[in-house]
């Protein structure tokens, strides 16, 4: 991992939640959250403000969350109801085998921004599945071609206010003819 890169994602985090922020208050559901360790840079960046800050994550997490940390608000998809000022997807939704249609649900839970971030892209490769390493095994994921993705959020009728990249084109994945890049995509709520 390149130095620096968790303070650019806990930096732009903050940057999303002060243009979430409405009056004073902000919500925010961290999908994939595992213990919602980003609570805290939303506390840190809005110390005067109130903060509701929501997990969506496994039954297994959301039980360990709720004894740790019970100040936030864990739960799984099924119970995930209502809106949120911000809808933060960070390094989760490409691990989900129909990624658009989590990404059209995660846009109907937010009021005012998505913001899909630590997604892998790439510009020219249409989207594809990869297999990744990790300690003890191997995750399926997806790597997603930049203008699908933006296409998505556009038909849902969501308009990219900023694109944050925070590793350009230096991770290169067997089978592609192309280096993979990590980005943000902070998207919003169009005015009706």
């Amino acid at each position: 991992m390149p130095d620096g890169l968790p303070r650019h994602w806990a930096t732009a985090f903050a940057y999303t939640c002060a243009m979430a922020r409405h009056e004073g208050k902000l919500s925010v559901l961290d999908h994939g959250g595992q213990l919602g360790r980003y609570e805290t840079v939303a506390r840190l960046a809005l110390p005067d403000d109130d903060i509701q800050y929501s997990v969506e994550e496994l039954p297994e997490i959301c039980e360990i969350g709720r004894s740790v940390r019970p100040w936030i608000s864990f739960q799984t998809a099924k119970q995930t109801a209502g809106t949120f000022d911000l809808v933060f997807a960070s390094g989760s939704v490409q691990y989900v085998e129909n990624w658009e249609a989590e990404f059209a649900r995660l846009a109907g839970l937010s009021k005012r921004y998505f913001f899909l971030t630590r997604a892998p892209i790439v510009h020219r490769s249409p989207s594809t599945i990869v297999r990744q390493r990790i300690p003890h095994g191997h995750m399926t994921g997806w790597v997603w071609q930049d203008r699908e993705v933006r296409r998505v959020g556009r038909e849902l009728g969501l308009q990219l206010t900023q694109f944050f990249v925070f590793h350009e084109g230096k991770t290169q994945i067997s089978g592609l003819e192309e280096p993979v890049s990590e980005v943000g995509y902070l998207f919003s709520r169009r005015p009706v």
